[in-house]
């Protein structure tokens, strides 16, 4: 067997090897920096009275001829370690990820793979750090009093301290025996009237997925739980943060 034909046999052979391995392959990795595949993550600190819980929200745009999409979590040394299902179905752009921890900071890559296991384009977040739960302090609502059936109309506002370096406060209220939330609006102001229409503010779809915004779902001469929250972002923009932290004041009930 001549050289030429030897040579060009070992390099099929090697191809072969690779098109067949379980590990996405092909040259066409083009890292699009959030402009095309668009990457975001957002880590959510939560702060309630009993446990503090950190996790984050990625949420990332279809790329076309895509069959499925890996997911990965990029270690301090660079590592990659793959989250959540082997393969993230065409139809699903959304992924949550748990048990993170306060003091450490995550980066995440995403592969979109096509239906012969070749990769067809990549795209990765900057590391991000989440927000301390120190940082960030808790309000007190004015004029009702904890733990006591508050009767009030529709059309009370509702009142709290305003707490320093909060972007924003969100309000959400819940039927006490089903613990359904019914009323949720996010607002810059330390105060909210209950029979509003629309929310004040609508910050990015990554914040409402922690966070949704409802209005006109309260229901007469039902106990309610009410509580507000604070929210902290490490980016004023809040289209830009990465990272947010929410602490859930303490409850209050009411009956409207």
């Amino acid at each position: 067997m001549n050289k030429v034909l030897k040579s060009t046999l070992i390099s099929l052979s090697i191809l072969s090897l690779a098109s067949c391995s379980g590990t996405p392959t092909g040259a066409n990795n083009t890292t699009y920096n959030g402009s095309n595949f668009g990457l975001k993550a957002l880590i959510v600190t939560k702060i309630l009275p009993d446990k503090t819980n950190v996790s984050s929200s990625l949420r990332w745009n279809g790329i076309g001829g895509a069959d499925h999409y890996e997911l990965s979590r990029i270690q301090d040394n660079g590592t990659k370690i793959g989250i959540g299902p082997t393969k993230i179905t065409n139809t699903t752009l959304t992924f949550s990820d748990s048990d993170l921890k306060e003091n450490s900071s995550y980066q995440y890559s995403i592969d979109a793979v096509d239906s012969n296991n070749r990769l067809i384009s990549s795209d990765k977040t900057g590391n991000i750090m989440p927000i301390n739960s120190t940082n960030l302090q808790a309000t007190t609502i004015f004029d009702l009093k904890l733990n006591e059936t508050n009767s009030i109309s529709r059309d009370t506002t509702i009142k709290w301290s305003s707490v320093a370096d909060v972007d924003l406060y969100y309000t959400s209220i819940s039927n006490d025996s089903t613990s359904k939330q019914i009323f949720g609006v996010f607002t810059k102001n330390t105060s909210v009237n209950l029979n509003l229409a629309t929310s004040p503010e609508n910050p990015p779809q990554l914040i409402k997925d922690q966070l949704p915004i409802f209005t006109n779902g309260l229901e007469p001469a039902v106990r309610h739980r009410l509580s507000v929250y604070t929210i902290k972002s490490d980016n004023k923009d809040f289209e830009k943060a990465t990272a947010i932290g929410i602490r859930q004041s303490a409850e209050v009930k009411i009956i409207i």
